[in-house]
């Protein structure tokens, strides 16, 4: 009984097989990043205004992020500190203005596609230690019109209702909250763990009397 044994062609003409498999998977992996390349752009052209204002707002929180990871955790004292700096060149466009985006108090009846900063702290403790330390904090709120819809982010759309802290009519112009006091608290492993003020503190602390409202709207002989 013979046994097999493999020749240098055999040996080759798996060694071409190999590399006919590597490059179909290369070529596979390029195909799905093209297509999803292609699907993001598809995305990206078609936004709602409402989609370009939480971009907005992504694009200005990466930008405090990165202060934050090069000053010990600690936010900038005001958006001022970090724009026209590396963080944050300019700010970017409102889409319903096509002016910069400008950072308006809540209730302001002006408000699609503007911003709303709220300072606040967060804490990181540690229960074995019973250290404690303290980080300045934002909240940011965005505003845009509901009614026009979301494409980018129709599966993360933020519809919150009048409660204990905004009226009814308020409610209705958020489409996106985010920073580091929109997130609860938490335990992160080891004895350690982080909260920040509750929401009634940041509010009151940013000068607000709850639940805020929006501001009277001006009508033609109301200042007579």
């Amino acid at each position: 009984m013979s046994r097999f044994a493999f020749t240098k062609r055999d040996y080759l003409v798996l060694f071409g097989i190999a590399w006919a498999v590597v490059l179909l998977y290369c070529f596979y992996l390029i195909g799905a990043k093209a297509m999803d390349l292609r699907r993001k752009a598809i995305i990206d052209a078609n936004r709602t205004r409402n989609d370009i204002v939480i971009d907005n707002t992504y694009e200005i929180m990466h930008a405090l992020t990165r202060y934050k990871v090069d000053h010990a955790g600690n936010g900038p004292p005001s958006l001022d500190k970090i724009l026209g700096t590396r963080y944050l060149r300019k700010m970017p466009t409102n889409p319903y203005t096509a002016q910069p985006v400008r950072l308006v108090r809540m209730g302001e009846r002006k408000c699609e596609g503007e911003l709303t900063f709220m300072k606040g702290s967060s804490y990181i403790g540690n229960v074995s230690t019973s250290e404690l330390n303290r980080n300045d904090d934002l909240l940011i709120i965005a505003y845009g019109n509901r009614e026009e819809g979301f494409i980018k982010y129709a599966d993360w759309r933020f519809f919150p209702e009048g409660n204990e802290l905004w009226s009814d009519e308020l409610a209705s112009k958020l489409v996106w909250i985010t920073g580091g006091l929109a997130v609860g608290g938490k335990t992160m492993g080891g004895g350690a763990y982080w909260y920040r003020d509750s929401d009634e503190e940041i509010y009151t602390a940013n000068g607000y009397t709850l639940p805020i409202q929006m501001e009277k709207e001006a009508f033609p002989g109301d200042d007579q």
